[in-house]
């Protein structure tokens, strides 16, 4: 079938009955958590993976979610509003959105959250060739009463409403992917979509069920808040493998079997001391199989675990969990590497967000758990131990991470093979004269190489003419922000549109209008100019950023050469107008590194005259 989706459907328009005493006055999917309203956190997921289109199916107080989420321009998604009265029921708020809806589209309750892999749940959903797919939560800790049953071949069986039959396979999170024709089965009158269309769905074997052990969140009710705002909390965590990554690793069916044979790889102290200074939450995930085998007792390993905890506490290193799996490799368990029964319980237990948690081990069996658990999943070898890879998370962490162009090169084209976007947008920051122009170039090119379709989008172009500027303007007043946002918007969007065209050497608008649009179908968008990443606005609407950073010697330099050579000013004037610019400019760009995924340190010879 190959579907792809880019619009989801979310069910808000209920009263919030259980919760009551919160929602007199918002309704429910408007609650706050860290300072941020629930259906906010489910509208940056969508995002996260690639929905373009939000349509919010709204009945109460539908005004307080509107006046506060708008069209979605400011989170980078289009959102699209269907209201109809508090009484409408789930099937026909979603009929009454018909007009609205996608040939097949994502279906969610505006009250759970759930660490959605939207590419892993279509894959799911195309395997099964249905009509709908849902999530179901497995429940292993009976966090809810189950209400369905799935079938070995993955198609789900029943649905019990009254949640008493036993042996069911879980509880449905929403979470839907639902082709369109469904609403061909829906009636006209008020009518509950689960308990109308679903025992249809399965009465014909057109429902799979995706099954997942990852707990889902939920604000349900007043007890279930507070979980949910621990889990909506930012945090950093970071789950470690323990033989070949902490300690040295025993020879091949041996085991670590007592705090003697226990000894720290180099560097591993240290960086678990990095991990902790850093506000890093530290878990240990490792298969201990020497116990099933009678080679050492679970005593045994707890007091090399107590030893190990403590030896690291004297460095100000602090371990937050240990997860082992005492089974043998034959017990057919759910928690021995590389299944991932272990990183599930984890999660559970401390309300932990998997996707958003780096995993390091050192064998193939790790890479396969991590993955299974939805981990970024890190692989340590001699060459690039625990203290390298920390050293790169923390003190070149995404938001302050030097790359040279390989790298850079490779943190692109992986957050664009993850998108799911049809149009890609990356934003080129820096300071005047720090090569943004010439690594646009360079990216386009390579990205032509690998047949992904690119776009080079230059701010210049939203610089005020000379001849409109009063003379004291500061860079920001220079470019036009609003108009910036507005264009790059409607290139996300599809929409072919035109530029003034600038001159960087008289620096007036020679023309109002390109004489061809700019347009791309699928692909990259990159947009260049020194004041990308200050534009709160775009920053919203784009998926990877990167500031080029210049030795400030080299930059000032350029920027002499620039005057002087493509300007024709004198020694004197290219003095003056580089000081304005230290004294204005350059401060407000050099804080926008704060808001890079990677930062590029560009060589002395990379640089165009484009300002």
């Amino acid at each position: 079938m190959n579907v792809k989706i880019w619009q989801a459907v979310i069910l808000a328009g209920g009263i919030g009955t259980r919760l009551r005493s919160l929602t007199y006055k918002i309704p429910k999917p408007m609650i706050k958590f860290n300072n941020k309203p629930f259906l906010e956190y489910l509208i940056n997921l969508l995002k996260e993976n690639g929905i373009e289109e939000v349509i919010l199916l709204l009945g109460y107080l539908p005004e307080k979610i509107k006046k506060y989420f708008g069209n979605g321009s400011k989170y980078g998604i289009n959102i699209k509003y269907s209201i109809g009265d508090v009484s409408f029921e789930t099937g026909k708020r979603i009929k009454n959105a018909e007009g609205l809806l996608d040939d097949t589209f994502l279906l969610m309750y505006c009250d759970n959250y759930w660490p959605l892999n939207l590419k892993k749940l279509v894959k799911y959903h195309d395997e099964h060739n249905v009509l709908t797919t849902v999530t179901i939560y497995t429940n292993k800790d009976n966090f809810t009463k189950s209400n369905m049953k799935v079938d070995n071949q993955g198609y789900v069986i029943l649905y019990d409403k009254s949640r008493k039959e036993k042996n069911l396979s879980g509880v449905d999170i929403g979470f839907f992917i639902i082709n369109k024709k469904v609403l061909e089965w829906m009636p006209n009158t008020n009518f509950s979509f689960e308990k109308e269309i679903l025992p249809k769905l399965i009465e014909k074997k057109q429902i799979a069920g995706y099954l997942t052990d990852h707990k889902y969140y939920s604000i349900g009710t007043i007890e279930r808040l507070p979980i949910t705002e621990q889990l909506l909390k930012l945090k950093k965590v970071i789950f470690l493998d323990r033989d070949g990554v902490i300690n040295k690793k025993p020879s091949k069916a041996d085991y670590v079997k007592s705090w003697d044979e226990f000894k720290f790889l180099p560097g591993t102290i240290e960086a678990m001391s990095i991990l902790t200074k850093n506000g890093y939450e530290i878990y240990i995930i490792s298969n201990q199989a020497g116990i099933a085998r009678g080679m050492m007792t679970e005593d045994d390993l707890k007091e090399i675990h107590e030893k190990m905890k403590k030896e690291l506490e004297n460095h100000e290193a602090k371990v937050s969990g240990i997860y082992y799996c005492p089974h043998g490799w034959d017990e057919g368990c759910e928690c021995k590497k590389p299944k991932p029964g272990m990183f599930f319980q984890a999660a559970r237990e401390h309300h932990l967000d998997l996707t958003k948690i780096i995993f390091v081990g050192d064998d193939e069996r790790d890479l396969q758990a991590g993955n299974a658990a939805g981990c970024k999943t890190i692989l340590v070898n001699p060459e690039n131990n625990l203290l390298k890879v920390v050293k790169s998370l923390v003190e070149s962490s995404p938001k302050t991470r030097y790359v040279n162009y390989e790298m850079l090169c490779g943190c692109l084209l992986n957050a664009y093979s993850k998108s799911n976007k049809k149009r890609f947008i990356v934003l080129i920051a820096g300071c005047a004269q720090s090569g943004k122009t010439t690594l646009a170039q360079k990216i386009k090119k390579n990205l032509k190489e690998k047949n992904i379709d690119c776009i080079i989008f230059s701010l210049d172009n939203w610089l005020i003419g000379l001849d409109e500027r009063k003379g004291d303007e500061t860079v920001r007043e220079r470019f036009q922000y609003k108009k910036i946002f507005k264009t790059i918007n409607q290139i996300k969007n599809g929409n072919k549109i035109y530029t003034p065209i600038y001159d960087p050497k008289t620096r007036l608008i020679i023309s109002k209008k390109s004489l061809n649009p700019i347009y791309i179908n699928e692909g990259i968008c990159i947009v260049d100019g020194v004041v990308a990443l200050d534009i709160e606005e775009l920053r919203n609407i784009s998926d990877f950023n990167i500031f080029v950073d210049v030795d400030d010697d080299v930059r000032k330099k350029r920027l002499m050469k620039f005057y002087i050579d493509y300007k024709n000013c004198s020694v004197n004037e290219s003095e003056k107008l580089i000081k304005a610019r230290e004294l204005e400019e350059i401060p407000t760009i050099k804080k926008t590194v704060n808001y890079a995924d990677v930062i590029y340190k560009s060589g002395e010879f990379e640089s165009n005259y484009t300002q």
